[in-house]
């Protein structure tokens, strides 16, 4: 039986050193990057309801479910693992 998860986590790590920036996200977080003119989007949201994320949790056994709650129009992601 498949066990149901209907919470989650976010995280950003950054790490600077005196060469590089490293920067890694779990989750619905993003990471930009800016300055006064410009900004640019680092890393991409984990989100079941982006395809490539669903067909990742898809490949380690997963299922993902959308429902719609009818009164407050909160769309649902039940993930079964």
């Amino acid at each position: 039986k498949k066990k149901s998860i209907v919470g989650g986590s976010t995280a950003i790590l950054i790490t600077i050193t005196n060469e590089f920036i490293y920067i890694a996200n779990a989750g619905d977080c993003r990471c930009i990057i800016g300055n006064n003119n410009y900004v640019k989007r680092i890393t991409v949201d984990h989100k079941p309801n982006d395809e490539k994320e669903k067909l990742r949790i898809e490949a380690c056994g997963g299922e993902v479910i959308f429902t719609q709650n009818g009164t407050e129009g909160i769309l649902i992601y039940i993930l079964f693992l």
